[in-house]
């Protein structure tokens, strides 16, 4: 897994949800941190059961820029926690603080440097 030596999503960064689903629509999202990722697994999600809690699990390991780094699973291009009304269940089941910190970025883009430090 890619170690994050820093990483800063602004604490009063909002953008209002506007339904279209484009945010976890062909994107791979990721890193996620392990203490996202156990409390997503802690959760028992209401909708895309079988592709969150399914054999292949929400979350799966590429390489991004030479790194092993844990990412969302996606199904279709489509993100497993993007819900059939284009809503988060991540964020409509646990809240905004419960998704990883590249979707509370959103619609900046996050990039590792060369030194290791995401920005």
């Amino acid at each position: 897994m890619t170690e994050l030596k820093a990483l800063s999503v602004m604490d009063d960064a909002r953008y209002a949800c506007m339904g279209t689903g484009a945010c976890c629509h062909g994107y791979v999202v990721g890193p996620v941190s392990d203490e996202i990722a156990e409390g997503i697994l802690a959760h028992r999600f209401s909708q895309n059961v079988e592709l969150i809690h399914g054999e292949d699990g929400p979350f799966e390991v590429r390489e991004i820029d030479g790194h092993m780094t844990r990412v969302l699973r996606q199904n279709a291009s489509r993100c497993v926690f993007l819900a059939d009304d284009n809503r988060c269940l991540v964020h409509v089941e646990m809240g905004a603080a419960a998704k990883p910190a590249m979707c509370r970025a959103y619609p900046f883009n996050f990039v590792i440097a060369p030194d290791g430090v995401g920005y």
